[in-house]
């Protein structure tokens, strides 16, 4: 089973999760507060009201849940089967969860910039940075006709036609 506690080493817990322990439980004092102010209730009154037992028993189980997927990119399938669950729960609860962590690191300002109404406002943001890091990845498309359309599709990776998309 899927537990943060059993992380013995500082090592483990940035391969796990990205943070140290120490960022790891202020977050989730954080993500907790952030839960309970728009659910209005703790995860221990929810699941009384739902009278059932949770896997993600704590805000921290539900941090690390959510770190954890995104620092390794499971299938749902597996992830389910690391909390003791099917995928499809699995799936509901890493989109719940991923919602609460946005929302709490936008509370905390720790939410980077993402969309930007128009340049201006984009020159703004990065200030007098020299450099800037764009995360994106590119999709396979099927190749045009046209040898104009052809040319902008050109990725020059393995001789395929791609569109650039950025993770938001």
């Amino acid at each position: 089973m899927l537990n943060y506690q059993n992380i013995r080493h500082e090592r483990q817990w940035k391969s796990s999760t990205g943070l140290s322990e120490k960022q790891f439980h202020q977050l989730s004092q954080y993500f907790g507060e952030t839960y309970e102010f728009f659910h209005g209730v703790s995860l221990s009154v929810k699941a009384e009201r739902l009278e059932t037992e949770l896997l993600l028993k704590s805000h921290a189980d539900c941090l690390f849940f959510v770190l954890f997927q995104l620092k390794n990119g499971l299938c749902y399938d597996n992830l389910g089967f690391l909390i003791g669950s099917d995928a499809s729960n699995a799936q509901r609860n890493f989109e719940l969860y991923v919602n609460i962590l946005s929302l709490t690191l936008e509370r905390q300002h720790l939410m980077p910039a993402r969309n930007f109404e128009n340049l201006d406002d984009f020159k703004e943001k990065i200030g007098s940075e020299t450099e800037i890091i764009i995360d994106g990845v590119e999709h396979s498309t099927q190749r045009p006709k046209g040898y104009q359309e052809q040319k902008e599709l050109y990725s020059g990776k393995k001789a395929t036609h791609s569109q650039r998309v950025d993770n938001q």
